[in-house]
C-alpha cells in the first residue's frame, strides 16, 4: 500500500516538475517571467525531494517498528519459557 501511495506521489510531483520545465522553456523568450518560472521549478524540485525523503524515512521507521515488534515477541516467548521453568522447578 505504501509503495503504491509513494509511486502516485512521485508521479504527481514528476508531472509538476516536467510542467514547470515546460513552462520554463516557454518563458525563456520572455525575460520578465524567467525568474518566476525558475523559482517555481526550483520549488517543485525541492518539494519532490522532500516528499521522497519523507517516504524514505517512513519506510525506515516502518522497518524499525517491525524489528521492534519481532524483538518484543521474542522477549515475550523468553518470559513464557522462564515462567514455565520456574513452574516446573517448584511443582
Amino acid at each position: 500500500f505504501l509503495v503504491r501511495v509513494f509511486t502516485q506521489f512521485a508521479s504527481f510531483f514528476n508531472h509538476l516538475v516536467l510542467g514547470g520545465a515546460h513552462f520554463l522553456d516557454r518563458t525563456q523568450y520572455r525575460p520578465a517571467h524567467y525568474n518566476e518560472a525558475a523559482n517555481c521549478l526550483i520549488l517543485l524540485i525541492t518539494i519532490r525531494n522532500q516528499v521522497s525523503d519523507l517516504f524514505c524515512l517512513l519506510r525506515l521507521q516502518f522497518a524499525l517498528l517491525l524489528k521492534m515488534l519481532r524483538l518484543l515477541r521474542l522477549q515475550f516467548a523468553l518470559l513464557l519459557k522462564m515462567l514455565r521453568l520456574l513452574y516446573l522447578q517448584f511443582a
